[in-house]
Formats: C-alpha cells, structure tokens, sequence
C-alpha cells in the first residue's frame, strides 16, 4: 500500500484543455528520492506556485522553461509543489527522472514513455507502452540500448527477445539498419530460438553487405568528386529525390572524408554549397570535430541566414563564435532560437540584447498587456520581464540605464513573481544531496 499520496490540481480551462499539474503531501515528499539539486528555498516557493498557476500546465510547453531557470539558478522544485506528470516527459527536465521511475516503482503511476526500462521492471509494463519506450531507446539513446540487450536479452522469454531484434532500425529515418545495430543483429544469430536466428540472418542478409560506416562512405565517395580541393556531387541529384539518404545517415564525416582521400578540415573547407544540404551537413554538426563544426559554423553566418543556422554549432563554441552566433540569432523571427542557444543559461540575457531581437516586436504587446492586466497571458508569448527576474540573481547582465529601467518597470508590475532565490536558505524538506 503506498505510503503518502499525490495531489491533484485543477485549472480554469486555457483553450488548450484543462490545465493539470501534481504535487506530493508531505508524508509522500518525506520519501521521495533526492534529486541532483536541492529543492528551492522556502522564500521561492510562493512566487514558483503563483507562476505555475498562471502556466496553467499540462497544456503549456513553458512550464519547462521555468523548471529550467530554477535549475540553471542551482534549484529543484519542491515536491509539495509540483512533481512531473511522466506521460508528458518532454515537458521537464531529466533532473526530475528519479522522481518519476518512483512513483511507478511505488504503485502511484502505470509505467509508461516516461519511465527507464530495466530488467527489474519489465514485467511491470504493458506492452505497448514498453514498446514505444524500446523505440524511443533506439532512436535516442543506442549506448543504453546496446547495454540492454547485453545485459538483459539473455534473460527474457523467446517473444521478448524477438521484439528486441524487430525494434533494431532505422525507423522513420530509411527502410535500412544503422552500423551501430549490426553487432546487436549478430548477437542474436546465437539465440536458441530457430525464429529469432532465422529472423537475423534475414535482417543482415537485407544489407547486401553494406553493414559499416567505412562501406556507406565508399558508396557515396562513388558519387562525388574532388577537383581542385572543391568537393561536389559528380551529377547532382534531381531536387527533393535524396536517392542518398541511407548513406548519409549511416556514415560519418570522419569516414567520407577517408573515402575521398582527405582531411576532415579539408572537406569541411572544399564542400560546395550543393553538398552542404540537410544530410551531409549534418554528419558535420554530429562530428566531434571542434575545427570542423567552427568551419561549419563560419560559413553558415556568412550566407547570413539566421533562421538556417544550426544552433549546436555555437553552444560549445569558443566565446567568440557563440557570441557571433546568438547577435546573428538575433535576427532570427523565432525567439526560441535565441533560447535554445543560451540553453541552460536560461534568463542571463540582459535587456540590451533582449531589445535587439528582430522577435521582440512580437514579444513586446505581451509586457505591454501583462502591466495593463496585471495577469500573465497564457501559452501566447514569451514572458520576457518573468524569464528575465524570476530567478534572476544581482548582477547578471548590464545594459543601458534605459534598458535596465525599463526592464525595472515591467519586474514591479509582475513583483508577487518576482521574488529572487537566496542560497543558503532553509526549505522545511529534507534533502542528503543539498546538505
């Protein structure tokens, strides 16, 4: 019987369905495991609960975007005031997940996308949500997938370790199988299950041979041609047709510039623009390859399109380039470029940058409305004066004196929210990890 319980609240429909969010009685949040981070201070709890009222979760994306800039201040969120919903998994931070595989492992929630799937824990799913929890393994974390069918594989029925070898694929990508998953089809060619053997032989033998990335790159290699250090296709294709997108998504910068017999910098230096679409240059922003991802990242800001640019490019970037980077986002008439950039910096823009973004024309009614108001519009704009203070901290940023009085108005509008974190102060909660 589950000790403690979760709390549900309700809000006022939004348009967007009703809005719903959770939190743990104090009996169940005296339980729950520690998290990476300490729960925000007492002070900051009112102002937290108020900004959760007016984003009105589940509907609201922005509730990650708050949860975010309580972590990039050094804070959790206090369980007895919300906990995350695990069937919306993208709409908080994994600092969170702990908190979620709880709640299924102590009968609270169904295990379902949102939870880790281990070997203690799999007989617990149903199937459908434990498959498209293999699927999203698969597609967004192979290492953990390779492990689980090392580890785990072994130990699970003859119909479970079928629907392992079924899940291997490229899925929405192409029809083939990625090199990564060609040792994982040749584990099971040793099952002792005639299906399952049979079933992988079939898979390996769909790929003609063409199993590693070296083998993908050969074949594009055949494709292009290096003359005068300029790379381009031999006969470019036909727009839209992408008769290569098995290749490319299947190989690496390092390995097709080994086929062309070149340097990884010498074929970032000579690709001609042809080639930089979205496949090819893609293996360049997945490379590890520091000089390559700068030479990338140069030649996208001068065809000066910003809504183009590939923002990973510049988050690891010397300060330099992430600075020329974020002034070109800035023209960008997405604002949530900019965002993703300064991600997990979330709310250190200051407001003299804030006031060149092309998108805060658009952003401005939304202050404008907030001070008339006296409420916070929900799921329609940026709140850019709540971003900026709710868990700002003295001295992030400088800008004008007109910049940071105006900036001072809009705070004093939103002052219930604007209660700033103070370190050090006690939370009423206990917590190993913040002591």
């Amino acid at each position: 019987m589950p000790v403690g319980s979760l709390q549900t609240v309700k809000h006022r429909s939004t348009g967007f369905g009703p809005g719903i969010h959770y939190f743990a009685d104090d009996e169940l949040a005296a339980r729950m495991p520690a998290l990476a981070l300490p729960p925000m201070p007492e002070g900051a709890r009112p102002a937290f609960r108020a900004a959760i009222a007016f984003l009105r979760p589940t509907g609201n994306g922005c509730l990650a975007h708050l949860l975010g800039l309580a972590q990039a201040r050094g804070y959790s969120a206090d369980p007895r005031d919300w906990v995350p919903d695990a069937k919306l998994f993208d709409r908080f931070p994994a600092l969170y997940q702990p908190w979620v595989d709880f709640f299924s492992e102590e009968g609270f929630t169904p295990f379902n996308v949102g939870n880790r799937l281990t070997a203690d824990n799999w007989k617990r799913w149903k199937p459908q949500p434990r498959n498209v929890a293999l699927s999203r393994m698969v597609a967004h974390d192979p290492a953990a997938f390779t492990s689980f069918v090392a580890t785990v594989g072994p130990t699970l029925s003859p119909a479970d370790r079928l629907s392992l070898l079924n899940h291997l694929g490229a899925g929405a990508s192409h029809s083939g199988i990625f090199p990564w998953q060609v040792p994982l089809i040749r584990r099971f060619l040793d099952d002792p299950a005639a299906k399952i053997r049979e079933r992988a032989q079939a898979r390996l033998d769909s790929m003609g041979g063409v199993e590693t990335e070296a083998d993908h790159a050969t074949i594009l290699a055949r494709h292009l041609t290096v003359e005068n250090g300029r790379v381009r296709y031999a006969e470019r294709p036909e727009p839209h047709s992408q008769p290569f997108i098995p290749h490319w998504r299947s190989t690496s910068f390092a390995a097709l510039a080994t086929a062309l017999g070149l340097t990884p910098v010498q074929l970032m230096r000579g690709a001609e623009l042809d080639l930089l679409d979205g496949s090819s240059s893609m293996l360049a922003v997945l490379t590890g390859d520091r000089d390559v991802k700068d030479i990338l990242a140069k030649r996208e800001l001068a065809e000066e399109r910003p809504a183009a640019l590939h923002i990973s490019l510049f988050t690891d970037a010397d300060p330099g380039l992430r600075r020329r980077g974020l002034e070109a986002l800035f023209g960008s008439p997405y604002w949530n470029n900019v965002q993703e950039l300064l991600d997990p910096d979330y709310g250190s823009l200051p407001p003299s940058d804030m006031h060149l973004m092309s998108a805060f024309a658009a952003l401005e009614p939304s202050v404008v409305r907030e001070r008339k108001e006296r409420k916070l519009p929900v799921n329609t704009r940026l709140r850019p004066a709540l971003c900026h203070r709710l868990f700002d901290q003295p001295g992030r940023g400088a800008g004008s004196a007109r910049s940071r009085a105006r900036c001072r108005d809009e705070a004093r509008q939103l002052a219930p929210l604007a209660a700033p974190l103070q370190p050090g102060a006690r939370t009423g909660m206990k917590n190993p990890a913040g002591s």
